[in-house]
């Protein structure tokens, strides 16, 4: 018996992402050690901030090469992944990662250039200008704002958290230069290195309000933000609403003058209102590179009325229908007006879906990917999906490489 269960183990190698350590795996490692007779050769803590390459190195130094071994990579350890397979052949029987930014991390461009700060801090605005701005409010409450027990004037702050947690507090590390789009280490060798090496690229793409949820993964371990959201969006909308009201019937008695201010606080309250909803995520989605920018166009034909009066004369004067339509079409004019948008693409939440499946990438062309839908960046850890998705693997689903008997 025990000579069978040997023959059905397969090594595993189990890396960790950005800032993270050992214990990101222990969930994984331990219940497909138990179910699969799985072998850990390798589940380390690895110095993860001082690049890609010097933490392969680290990662290929604390195992021995096994041909029918399995590499488990999340986030940067999926890079790490392909940079030991594409420098050092032959070093897997198969490679998984998990939410792994193969063609870049957006994020990391938008944290390094000022654009994450910048849009937190008008986030802190729009969601305080309201209630800053009510006197009443300020007066029930002191100057505090709560919804749901989180004060608004800091919560856009938690958008922050999801990026220090996969920059490790640090976004000018080697780390997050190397995985900014159209960093020098990305335009480097292993991505354009072609492997044999089997490999199942996992992508998760979580539902909206992606932001929320992953902040709220971020600062809670759970998704209360995308509830938060709701009640918030709701509570500006009827304090909008009440502003509105109040100008009304003020204004009904002072001739519009007592109207203003309440127009104004309306505004504010307004503003918060639709960064809540939709602004927030619009933005969150391009400061990851998941926003995908459309324009609609539409045209109009125009009549200059004021030529057009000499076809009417024309007419009477005894000009043929075809003198009119001439006339006609002399004084008329197209206008064409462009409408710009911009739509949510697929990602966990913080990395774009294209960049986890690494459609950029030439070492990923012999690629499988697989979808994990509603699992965000930081619940690739631990969501019930992600076993589903690793069980079928090792039933073979997506090809003997991947198999591993029970």
């Amino acid at each position: 018996m025990a000579t069978v269960a040997q023959a059905q183990s397969r090594g595993a190698v189990w890396v960790h992402g950005l800032g993270s350590d050992a214990n990101e795996w222990a969930q994984w490692a331990n219940l497909f050690t138990a179910e699969r007779q799985l072998n850990t050769l390798s589940r380390g803590s690895f110095t993860s901030e001082n690049g890609v390459a010097n933490m392969a190195g680290q990662v290929r130094g604390s195992y021995t090469a096994n041909e029918q071994s399995i590499y488990f990579g999340h986030s940067l350890g999926g890079v790490v992944g392909r940079q030991i397979d594409a420098t050092d052949g032959n070093t897997f029987g198969a490679i998984i990662t998990a939410g792994s930014a193969h063609d870049g991390a957006r994020i990391a461009n938008a944290a390094g250039n000022g654009e994450l700060v910048n849009a937190v801090s008008d986030g802190i605005d729009a969601l305080a200008s309201g209630p800053g701005g009510d006197p009443t409010l300020n007066l029930l409450t002191g100057g505090l704002f709560n919804v749901a027990g989180i004060v608004v004037s800091v919560a856009a702050n938690y958008l922050k958290q999801p990026a220090q947690v996969y920059l490790n507090n640090n976004f000018l590390n080697q780390t997050a230069q190397d995985l900014s789009e159209g960093s020098g280490y990305l335009n480097g060798g292993p991505r354009t290195t072609q492997t044999n090496t089997p490999k199942l690229l996992i992508y998760g793409n979580e539902e909206s309000p992606v932001h929320w949820r992953i902040a709220s993964e971020a600062a809670f371990n759970d998704e209360r933000m995308a509830d938060w959201a709701n009640t918030a969006f709701d509570i500006y909308s009827a304090a909008m609403w009440t502003n509105y009201g109040l100008a009304a019937a003020v204004g009904a008695v002072t001739f519009g003058l007592g109207a203003i201010p309440f127009v104004a606080s309306a505004i504010r309250w307004s503003r918060g209102m639709n960064w809540v909803r939709y602004d927030s995520e619009r933005v969150w989605n391009y400061l990851i590179g998941a926003g995908i920018p459309a324009t609609f166009t539409v045209c109009q034909q125009n009549i200059n009325w004021g030529s057009f009066g000499q076809c009417m004369n024309a007419v009477g004067q005894g000009a043929t229908y075809d003198d009119y339509i001439r006339c006609q079409q002399q004084n008329s004019y197209q206008s064409c007006y462009t409408y710009y948008a911009s739509t949510n693409g697929q990602s966990d939440g913080f990395i774009k879906a294209p960049s986890q499946s690494g459609f950029n990438s030439a070492w990923a062309s012999n690629a499988i990917r697989v979808e994990a839908q509603g699992v965000n960046h930081l619940q690739m850890k631990k969501h019930p999906r992600m076993r589903d998705i690793y069980n079928q693997a090792f039933d073979g689903t997506y090809g003997f490489s991947f198999r591993v008997a029970r």
